[in-house]
């Protein structure tokens, strides 16, 4: 794992794209995950006003917020300017749904790039502790540790498979369950440190 400082959001978000634009702007298809949070809508923000053109991309949310506000949901917060800028009008975004209904992403499919943000409970995506697996690719909670507490993600196992990883950890307040991540106590930390190729881009500094 690379570790790079960064400041704050803006900062990571600026480091974030730039560490993977080769892959934004290549005419290629990928596989996108972005992540929801704090980063996630600072990320969707940045995206929103990049003035390149990006095209033939399919973009998927790393976890949804089960709700019946609009306000609340990832795929508003997360995708509605994006999906309205001009720099990615030819691009298809994906519903992230349970399994019995239309699950728009199957297990054979490449990840290409996965956008995470560590949570201070250590939560990943919206995988927690408590979550229960529905299958081999997504899981769900009722009791995640804010609202709304209806989570439903993919599972972090599954997400590790990425070839590439960014995991986003901004805040004092998540530096012990960093280390306990480091330190591989988090249920996460044997998948995501097992990745193909993870860059983590921390404010934190040395752990």
């Amino acid at each position: 794992m690379k570790i790079i400082n960064v400041k704050n959001l803006k900062e990571a978000s600026e480091k974030a794209y730039e560490l993977t634009k080769h892959l934004f702007e290549d005419k290629k298809k990928y596989n996108i995950f972005l992540t929801g949070g704090r980063f996630g809508e600072k990320f969707s923000d940045f995206l929103a006003g990049l003035n390149v053109t990006i095209k033939n991309k399919d973009f998927f949310l790393t976890d949804e917020r089960i709700t019946n506000k609009k306000s609340e949901k990832n795929f508003d917060l997360i995708f509605k300017k994006i999906k309205v800028s001009k720099t990615f009008k030819n691009n298809k975004f994906n519903r992230l749904e349970f399994p019995d209904k239309q699950n728009t992403y199957q297990a054979y499919k490449k990840i290409d790039i996965v956008f995470l943000s560590l949570g201070k409970d250590g939560h990943l995506a919206g995988h927690f502790f408590n979550s229960k697996n529905l299958n081999g690719r997504v899981c769900y909670t009722e009791n995640a540790s804010s609202l709304p507490l209806k989570r439903l993600s993919y599972r972090i196992d599954y997400l590790s498979r990425a070839e590439l990883i960014i995991l986003v950890v901004i805040g004092y307040e998540k530096k012990q369950a960093f280390n306990l991540l480091l330190k591989r106590k988090n249920i996460h930390s044997e998948s995501i440190l097992s990745s193909k190729k993870l860059i983590t881009l921390t404010n934190i500094g040395n752990i």
